[in-house]
């Protein structure tokens, strides 16, 4: 789906590329911590919650959790990893803070509420046990610590409960990428482009928008040089209200970015850590309400992509104050998700991208019709993906995807992927589930064709001038050029020969290339289609249905999970 490198970090010389363990979905980031270690961790942290305080518990049991990941990665010294005292482990933490600026917060009892409450040796040579029972491994030999981060959802209720903590599976992810980030690097170029995801968490999206920057490449023949990591790690952006989560994304953008660049200078003749004048641009703040802060900044950024949270604010005061900061689309009992795409599209330059998961609560309930008749109707509005029934792990909440630009609307069409059935039964990896993978290809047809369609575009009006582009046969002589064929392919393209489109050659040896003109190309695959709601012209008359592209299982009825339109 994507056009990454094969460019791939590694955790350095440390690791063992001999051990064959069978990776979980949640290694992967497509699933949440394992119910065996999540169930233990939590035993562990209710035990110790009546002696330090919830949230000392969980910062307790969470610290071992990081200096076992962090041992792993093999890009520290030795001083950081487990300990069996808790003094020990307090200076495991002072070691971390110290290795990069950005880990400061590994220091600070404000951030780290283990430093107000110790606890007995005991205790934390339990915690040491217990991640070393439970390994919060990475696969493919790339430190991105989605199991550390899904450890902290796990453990912490209060994140969950209080500022709706729920990580972005990876498959969600990459698809959001792909619908948003891409287009921006291909329009606005990938030098200087500026992602941010306003309500980051631990940072799931960061990471992989990360490792995205790092490999992204322009699609045809280029001199596209490749960026160093330091230059990627500029392109991301991160805010977040809980400030132990933010810490944790900032831990795992400086280890992936180390192991990039460790893997880039040789393994062992590279740097072994990220240096220290390398910004890590992570910040713990209130997104809706704390205007000051620096990059939050409006009109800044190309390019937006999250995951907001859903929940409807229950402290009054802060209602209240969401309310007056975001009058337009805060009515009645509204959801934050509101609020945060209205933020997402004053943080973006004018044509810059935005890509969402968030709640489809809007569609339903009163208090969304300010938000689609006064903010939607006026944005230019590219997808509507309906997420509703896919099974999304920590999700509970239906959702949908959607994809705007901060412009006026263009055209009088919108790409919608309807959702049709849920899924049979829960798969095993999310990722492979039935609805999912018919919403990823369509979604995927889609992109493919209008990635042609534009190049062909590109290609027809870059057309040398030649004899046949002048009326003249190639001999010098007047004469018609032969008439351009049509595109061999009806509604996607073909392999082999026929991918591009239809060509014609001058007569003469050598002569230059004509292209067909771009009105010749097939319209877009699409399975029905009514018209777009800004749209004053008739509908047109529907088309009859397309079947699915996905094959039918043997012995079972056609799967129709997803429906493609555009309207």
């Amino acid at each position: 789906m994507n056009h990454q490198g094969t460019r791939s970090p590694t955790h350095g010389p440390e690791s063992e590329p001999g051990r064959h363990r069978r990776e979980t979905p949640g290694q992967h980031g497509h699933a949440g911590l394992p119910a065996l270690a999540a169930n233990a961790a939590q035993r562990l942290a209710d035990r110790l919650t009546p002696a330090v305080g919830a949230r000392a518990a969980v910062s307790w049991v969470h610290a071992g959790a990081v200096l076992a990941w962090a041992a792993g990665t093999g890009l520290f010294d030795a001083g950081i990893a487990p300990a069996a005292t808790a003094a020990g482990t307090l200076r495991a933490l002072d070691r971390l803070a110290a290795a990069h600026p950005a880990l400061a917060g590994f220091a600070d009892p404000a951030v780290c509420a283990l430093r107000e409450q110790p606890i007995g040796n005991a205790d934390t040579a339990d915690i040491t046990a217990l991640w070393s029972a439970h390994p919060l491994e990475d696969p493919d030999h790339r430190p991105h610590g989605y199991l550390l981060g899904n450890a902290y959802q796990a453990l912490s209720a209060e994140a969950r409960r209080e500022r709706a903590l729920a990580q972005t599976p990876r498959f969600v992810t990459s698809l959001l990428l792909d619908l948003a980030f891409d287009p921006a690097a291909e329009e606005f170029g990938i030098r200087g482009l500026r992602m941010v995801d306003p309500s980051c968490g631990t940072g799931h999206i960061l990471v992989e928008t990360l490792i995205r920057a790092w490999t992204w490449r322009p699609r045809g023949r280029s001199n596209h040089a490749p960026r160093g990591i330091e230059a990627a790690l500029e392109a991301v952006h991160g805010v977040d209200l809980d400030p132990y989560a933010a810490l944790l994304a900032r831990l795992r953008l400086t280890v992936m970015a180390s192991a990039i660049g460790r893997a880039d200078g040789g393994h062992r003749g590279g740097p072994r850590f990220l240096p220290a004048a390398a910004a890590v641009n992570v910040a713990d703040a209130d997104a809706l309400l704390d205007a000051g802060e620096p990059l939050l900044q409006r009109g800044r950024y190309h390019v937006v992509v999250g995951n907001p949270p859903y929940i409807t604010p229950k402290d009054p005061a802060v209602r209240a104050a969401v309310r007056a900061a975001w009058p337009q689309v805060c009515h009645g009992k509204y959801a934050l998700s509101l609020p945060f795409h209205q933020l997402s599209t004053a943080l973006l330059v004018p044509g810059g991208w935005c890509a969402q998961l968030t709640a489809n609560s809007f569609m339903k309930r009163e208090f969304g019709r300010p938000f689609v008749e006064q903010v939607l109707a006026r944005q230019d509005l590219q997808w509507v993906v309906d997420t509703s029934g896919a099974y999304l792990p920590g999700h509970g909440t239906p959702t949908v995807i959607l994809v705007h630009r901060h412009r006026e609307p263009v055209g009088d069409r919108v790409t919608t992927v309807r959702g049709i059935n849920g899924e049979p039964s829960l798969p095993a990896d999310p990722s492979q589930g039935q609805v999912w993978r018919a919403i990823v290809e369509q979604v995927d047809t889609l992109l493919a064709h209008r990635r042609l369609a534009a190049a062909l575009e590109r290609a027809n009006l870059a057309a040398p001038q030649g004899p046949c582009a002048d009326g003249q046969n190639g001999s010098g002589r007047g004469g018609r050029s032969p008439p351009a064929r049509r595109a061999p392919f009806p509604h996607r393209p073909r392999t082999g020969a026929r991918r591009h489109a239809a060509r014609v050659r001058c007569p003469q040896a050598g002569g230059p290339t004509v292209y067909p003109a771009a009105r010749r190309l097939p319209r877009p695959p699409t399975i029905g289609s009514t018209s777009c709601s800004r749209s004053s012209s008739p509908p047109p008359p529907p088309r009859p249905a397309l079947p699915l592209l996905r094959p039918p299982l043997p012995g079972r009825r056609p799967s129709r999970c997803a429906r493609t339109s555009s309207r």
